[in-house]
């Protein structure tokens, strides 16, 4: 189960990552110039998330359910902005 875990985690932050680079791109090129508040906003909201799975699953709670609806947690929000994005 935590190998499950541990590849669900990777997959997630993979994900993540992907929008924050995307985030980045459309900034830097300009495209979401007036969107700036919206972008800090997910950026920030990207930055709370590693430190949700980090917590759950490197210090306090090492429970398999805690650690799966932090996942799940952050696959809803990625799928959110993804199709948001879209």
């Amino acid at each position: 189960m935590k190998q499950a875990n541990q590849i669900k985690i990777a997959r997630t932050i993979e994900q993540v990552r992907g929008i924050q680079t995307n985030i980045h791109r459309a900034r830097h090129i300009g495209i979401m110039a007036a969107d700036n508040e919206r972008i800090d906003t997910q950026v920030h909201i990207i930055k709370q998330l590693y430190s949700e799975i980090d917590t759950k699953t490197q210090g306090g709670e090492k429970e398999d359910h805690a650690v799966e609806q932090a996942i799940q947690q952050a696959l809803y929000r990625v799928q959110s902005w993804q199709m948001a994005a879209a």
